[in-house]
Formats: structure tokens, C-alpha cells, sequence
């Protein structure tokens, strides 16, 4: 369904990449058009930015509603919620020189499913999950303050759905990688959020529709929306695909 054919990479200061048309034209639309709607998502932390999500953490309940009344975002789910899925963009990742040492793994499905066994524990076999989280920030202020994701997270794939009307250049809402001006302050593994000023910008993948941003969660991976300057009532719209391993 995710198609990379497009990506380019770079390494600096950690891998990121990004590709264009990443679904089929068509599906994306479908999906664009039936993009669930901001009454039934959770505000987000105001001191980590200004976002709204809607999760399998972040109101669960409207989460679940929402793809049982939709078959276009439920095809999507049962695709993001597999092994074979997981292993695909292992396998995508390492063909770009980046191995993340994981050989075999052990995959669920379930939030519930939070600790590996004993057994797991002692054999050194990681169990890992994926999901999927709306994520939506205002137009007029939006904003994610710099991170590096939690300490669990091993990939995120970050999906554009805004159509052609997004002015980018005007309004902002590209993903900015990041790294701190003081470099004694680069090391992050347990994700302390910070002011953008503590930060600078190494690049930034300006926002298009239909666009992935995908990176690996590392030490040192920065990254933030900064505050955006777009119209009241337009929304940043996307979908964030967290691979992550459970302890």
C-alpha cells in the first residue's frame, strides 16, 4: 500500500527520508475525504505544542468508532496493524544502510499488550507493535515544540493529508530536523521536549499532500513543526505511523 519509490535520504545529523505520492492516487483521495473530523479528537498538551490527536491512547473509544464506520481507514488499519507490515519497512530501511539489528521479533497488535514475557526477556527477542495516530494543528499557531520521540519508538512514518490549497511557503508546517546549539545538550534518549530556541535547523521537508517523512528514533533525533502562520480554521492534517518496541 506505502509506496517508496520516490524517497531520498539524508544521514545528517540522523537518517531521515521523504517521498512523494506515497499512496495511490485515488485511495488517498478517498482517505483525504473522509478524514475524521476535529470534534472528536483529544487536545494535546499545550506546553509540548499546540496539536490535536486521535488514537488508540488519545480517545480510544471515538478512535475505534471511527474506522468501524469506515471501510477506507479500516483497510488502512488491518495494513498498518501487521508483521508482514513491520517487516516491510525493516526491510525498506535497511536497504538504505540503516539496520536496526532486529533479525526476528515477536508482533502484537493490542495497546494492552504492553510487556514482553519473561521468556521473551531472557532470549533477547524484541516484541514490537505498530499503530497509527490522527494528528491534526491549527493553521494559525500550530506548532510541535523540539523531540526526539520516546525511548520505545524505533521508526516514524509522519503522512501528509492536506490537498493543493496548503500554502507551504506562506503558511509554514514542514517537519524541521533539528540539533541543539549547544552541542553538550545533543543527547536526548529519554525525550525532553525543549523551547525552539534552544534548537537550530539542519533542514526542513517543507508540507505537501501525500508526502511521507520517515525516520529512525535515535539519541540525537530532533525534530519539530514551528509555530505556523496559515489562516484561522485551516488544520495541518495528518498520519503518524509509530513502529515501536514493547519492555
Amino acid at each position: 500500500m506505502l509506496n517508496f519509490n520516490n524517497v531520498n535520504f539524508v544521514y545528517e545529523p540522523y537518517p531521515v527520508g521523504v517521498t512523494s505520492e506515497v499512496l495511490d492516487s485515488d485511495f488517498y483521495r478517498l482517505l483525504l475525504e473522509s478524514y475524521p473530523p476535529l470534534s472528536i479528537f483529544k487536545r494535546f498538551n499545550e506546553s509540548l505544542g499546540d496539536k490535536y490527536s486521535l488514537s488508540e491512547s488519545n480517545n480510544r473509544k471515538e478512535y475505534f468508532q471511527y474506522l468501524h464506520q469506515n471501510d477506507d481507514w479500516r483497510k488502512f488499519y488491518s495494513y498498518v496493524k501487521s508483521k508482514k507490515f513491520v517487516e516491510f519497512v525493516l526491510d525498506f530501511f535497511l536497504q538504505q544502510n540503516i539496520d536496526l539489528g532486529i533479525n526476528s521479533f515477536d508482533y502484537v497488535k493490542s495497546i494492552k499488550n504492553k510487556r514482553r514475557g519473561v521468556i521473551r526477556r531472557l532470549l533477547n527477542r524484541k516484541t514490537i507493535r505498530s499503530r497509527f495516530e490522527f494528528s491534526a494543528m491549527p493553521a494559525f499557531g500550530g506548532c510541535l515544540k523540539p523531540h526526539t520521540d520516546a525511548p520505545t519508538k524505533l521508526i516514524t512514518l509522519v503522512l501528509a493529508f492536506n490537498d493543493n490549497q496548503w500554502n507551504h511557503k506562506k503558511w509554514g508546517g514542514g517537519t524541521s530536523i533539528d540539533k541543539p546549539v549547544d552541542v553538550q545538550q545533543t543527547f536526548n534518549q529519554l525525550n525532553k521536549f525543549q523551547e525552539f530556541d534552544f534548537v537550530e535547523t539542519v533542514e526542513e521537508f517543507p508540507f505537501h499532500p501525500n508526502q511521507c517523512v520517515m525516520f529512525v528514533k535515535t539519541y540525537n533525533s530532533w525534530h519539530s513543526v514551528k509555530p505556523m502562520n496559515g489562516p484561522q480554521g485551516q488544520f495541518r492534517r495528518t498520519v503518524t505511523i509509530n513502529i515501536e518496541e514493547i519492555l
